[in-house]
């Protein structure tokens, strides 16, 4: 029998064990092997696998911004707090018609990510939905490229991407797509309108580095719920930490539940213990140094119905190049990743150097 023991290292001491393989334990083990599947598969549709990489995510935009469309619009990233970020935003044609596929909006965008970790940057208005938008390190794809054609090469590394179609027969495109940039780490949208034409004009992150969720435009209509990535309905009163309904660039977006952000285990100064029952991944700690550039983070994922520690990833961005470590109640072994190659396993059960930095 199996039985995986999570350590947090440094400060963090010691999180509790759960044996996965009991018979009646089968609900609490069904998370993917990697961390980065966090959040359960009724939830959110066609997530892909989050690498290392994946430091950086797109938190809040607006496909479609309500009114006449405006010359620029606003795009909050989110990343390490007071880090700095150069990199490339860039859409891919999902529509239906003769030009699907092709790079239509490709800017570099660059900034330094605030205290809480959000960092808005502006970029020309984004065509309409259907589209992929890709956020990428500072290589940029050429205007009118194909993602289809047989000589594209996707540009630098790919932190995350999002598909949002304004009709479900685009749905299919955004997963070719997807399948042509070589799966990288990102969400596509259901069609979440009722009927073609209803566009979203707003996406978002749960508190900025969760789960998507959108808020469509129905033309001639008003906007009452908020849609989850399967395109099922959400009550704006379930969210806290702001009105989901609007944009809120700049600040720690809206979350869904008790609005908890961080590691749901607490521990008092008084010596009491307290587990919040929240599903998900959170930024369990963070280690930063400016000179010598040192850049560690360790996020923890806990599911089931006790929220127990499921997974470990330890990711360290201090080079060029990341690199992570992770290990898993369903692969109870740590596993490790550099330089953008798959993950393999660590010959010894504890590794004796877990980051490189």
């Amino acid at each position: 029998m199996k039985l995986c023991v999570h350590v947090l290292l440094l400060a963090l001491g010691v999180m509790s064990g759960h044996k996965c393989d009991e018979p009646n334990e089968s609900n609490e083990c069904e998370i993917s092997s990697h961390l980065h599947l966090a959040t359960k598969a009724t939830k959110v549709a066609k997530v892909t696998k989050v690498s290392a990489a994946s430091t950086y995510l797109i938190s809040e935009f607006e496909p479609n911004p309500p009114s006449n469309d405006p010359s620029t619009q606003q795009i909050e990233l989110s990343g390490p707090a007071g880090g700095t970020f150069n990199g490339c935003i860039w859409t891919v044609d999902a529509d239906n018609i003769t030009a699907k596929g092709e790079v239509d909006r490709a800017n570099n965008v660059s900034g330094t990510f605030d205290p809480n970790g959000p960092l808005l940057v502006s970029i020309p208005d984004l065509e309409n939905p259907s589209f992929t938008i890709v956020l990428s390190s500072s290589t940029c794809p050429s205007v009118d490229d194909n993602v289809f054609d047989t000589g594209f090469n996707v540009p630098g590394v790919i932190y995350d991407s999002i598909g949002v179609p304004d009709v479900a027969g685009d749905e299919v495109n955004l997963a070719d797509i997807r399948e042509a940039l070589g799966h990288p780490p990102g969400t596509d949208f259901k069609f979440t309108g009722t009927f073609a034409g209803d566009e979203l004009k707003l996406v978002f992150r749960d508190a900025s580095v969760g789960n998507l969720y959108a808020v469509n435009d129905p033309p001639g209509g008003v906007v009452t719920v908020v849609k989850d990535a399967n395109g099922g309905d959400i009550e704006p009163v379930e969210f806290s930490g702001g009105d989901p309904l609007e944009t809120t660039f700049g600040v720690i977006n809206p979350t869904l539940g008790s609005g908890v952000i961080g590691d749901p285990h607490i521990h008092t100064l008084d010596g009491g213990h307290y587990t919040l029952l929240r599903e998900g991944s959170f930024l369990a700690w963070h280690f930063d140094l400016p000179q010598p550039h040192v850049e560690w983070q360790i996020f923890a994922h806990y599911a089931g119905r006790q929220s127990f520690t499921k997974g470990l990833l330890l990711v360290d961005t201090s080079g060029s190049e990341p690199s992570s470590m992770e290990i898993t109640s369903e692969r109870c072994e740590w596993q490790t990743q550099s330089n953008s190659k798959k993950w393999s396993s660590v010959n010894s059960t504890v590794p004796e150097v877990l980051l490189s930095g």
